[in-house]
C-alpha cells in the first residue's frame, strides 16, 4: 500500500495518524495477496522530519503527488526488505 502525498502531507504536518485504507488491505489480506503496508514507514520519516519526508514526493506548487526518487527508492528499500523477510522464513 503506497500513498500520494496529496492527501497525507496535512496530515503529517499535524503529526496525526491517518485511518488507513483497511478495506483494501483486508480484501488483498481475505484473497491470499501479501500486503506491504508503507504508512508506519512514512509516519516514521515525516515525525523524524518533515522536509525528509515532502522529499518524497514530487512538489508541484502546494501539491505534493507522485513519488520522487528518494520516495521510490524508500519504496524498494521496504519491498527488497520483504523479500528478505519472506526468504529468510
Amino acid at each position: 500500500m503506497i500513498y500520494g502525498g496529496l492527501d497525507r502531507i496535512a496530515t503529517m504536518d499535524q503529526g496525526k495518524v491517518h485511518v488507513r485504507p483497511v478495506g483494501v488491505i483486508q480484501c488483498a489480506t481475505a484473497i491470499g495477496l501479501d500486503v506491504l503496508d508503507t504508512w508506519d514507514a512514512m509516519v516514521a520519516t515525516a515525525l523524524r522530519d518533515m522536509a525528509a519526508y515532502r522529499a518524497l514526493y514530487v512538489p508541484h506548487g502546494n501539491i505534493h503527488g507522485h513519488m520522487s526518487v528518494a520516495g521510490n527508492r524508500l519504496i524498494a528499500e521496504l519491498i527488497a526488505d520483504r523479500v528478505r523477510a519472506l526468504a529468510s522464513d
